[in-house]
């Protein structure tokens, strides 16, 4: 017997189309994690770094209309420091403050070293820093059902 191949319209078989879909989904999605916190700082850096190179193209064409060409390397030093400027204020005020709140996240839940009993602990004094509304139930001791209460009437 002659084992026959399947090829598609691009000369693979259906399962690596499955594969290659599934693979690129996943990149998408965790491309799509890691941009959503930092969207709106990168959108606002490029505007930025857009603006800083127009008005230097800009200065650099009223400087070829005057003829006069003693600044134009300053511009470009001027341009570039703009530049590092606006990606240092960036990562002060984008990154930093992601990589904060994952430090704190990592730190109150992460799992300790002598067992269980330590990591609940954690988990309640974060529960009690709480204020949501539900602080008389978590301090109960016990708490029972709506079958229980109508049993000890």
């Amino acid at each position: 017997m002659e084992t026959v191949w399947c090829n598609s319209v691009y000369g693979l078989s259906w399962n690596h189309l499955m594969l290659n879909f599934f693979f690129k989904s996943g990149l998408i999605f965790f491309i799509s994690i890691w941009l959503k916190p930092r969207l709106k700082g990168i959108v606002c850096a490029t505007c930025v770094i857009a603006g800083i190179w127009l008005i230097q193209g800009e200065y650099l064409d009223y400087l070829s209309l005057i003829n006069d060409f003693t600044y134009a390397g300053w511009t470009y030093l001027a341009k570039w420091m703009a530049i590092l400027f606006t990606v240092m204020l960036y990562y002060y005020f984008v990154e930093v403050p992601i990589k904060n709140a994952v430090a704190s996240n990592d730190k109150d839940f992460s799992a300790s070293k002598s067992g269980i009993g330590e990591e609940e602990t954690t988990i309640l004094k974060s529960m009690k820093k709480k204020n949501d509304g539900f602080d008389f139930v978590r301090e109960k001791k016990e708490l029972k059902s709506r079958s229980q209460r109508i049993l000890e009437k």
